[in-house]
Formats: C-alpha cells, structure tokens, sequence
C-alpha cells in the first residue's frame, strides 16, 4: 500500500512547473542627440532633453571653434522646465570631455555650455557641439 502512494506523490512532484524561466532584462536602447550654439564673453547656453528609461547618460563636448578657443565650462543637470540645476560640472572642458551619469528613470535632463573663465574674447565667439547619449 505503501508504495503505490510513494509512487502517486512522485508523479505529483515531478509533474510540477514553476513556469517560464526567467530571463535577465534588457536594457533600453540606446538614444544619440546632438547639439549646437555659440557661447560669448561669460554668457551660456542650455539644451533640454528627456532620458526615458534608467540607466547611463553620457555627454561629449564633440566640437569647439575656432582653434585655439578657452576652455569652456560643461555641465549637465536636471530640468525643470526654467533652470538647469548642474549635477557633474567641469569648468575646463575641451573637445572630447566627457559627464558620465546614471538616471534610475525616466528623467528630465539638461546640458549646460559656458564660459567659465570669462576669456572668451568679445569679438570671437566660440561654436561648440554636444552629443548625448541616453536611455
């Protein structure tokens, strides 16, 4: 007697699924923007964009002219809709720095482009280029 009910218990446990397994997530694509202006004798420039999942973002001054401009001040933030709270600065920036930052979700993000030391001469404005990367 014993036996036949081992043997319906075995049947019972082996029978049982725990479903799918699972899989690890994917991460969001990977979205590119880019964005231009000029920058005068300590004035700035704001670009607004949206990183609309979690994960990294990441900024790169990718052009300055003329050649031979100051370094600029580069720095992304937050948004708000009206100001650009910064987060990761660097007031010595040249063509190819990077911010690097991580958003755990959807996010309004903002990149800022100045002229940190005041050295950008008055009849020589300096054009630059940003490319963001973000979820």
């Amino acid at each position: 007697m014993r036996l036949p009910l081992l043997l319906a218990a075995l049947l019972v446990i082996g029978a049982c699924d725990n479903g799918d397994t699972p899989t690890n997530p994917t991460d969001p694509p990977t979205e590119t923007e880019t964005f231009a202006g000029t920058v005068v004798r300590n004035g700035s420039q704001i670009h607004s964009f949206v990183a609309s999942a979690a994960g990294t973002v990441r900024a790169t001054l990718t052009g300055v002219s003329p050649a031979g401009s100051p370094a600029l001040g580069f720095s992304m933030g937050t948004w708000d809709g009206t100001v650009c709270t910064a987060v990761l600065t660097n007031n010595t920036a040249t063509t190819t720095s990077v911010l690097t930052g991580t958003v755990v979700g959807i996010s309004s993000l903002c990149i800022r482009v100045f002229d940190s030391s005041g050295e950008i001469p008055a009849d020589a404005p300096v054009n630059y280029t940003v490319t963001v990367e973000r979820p």
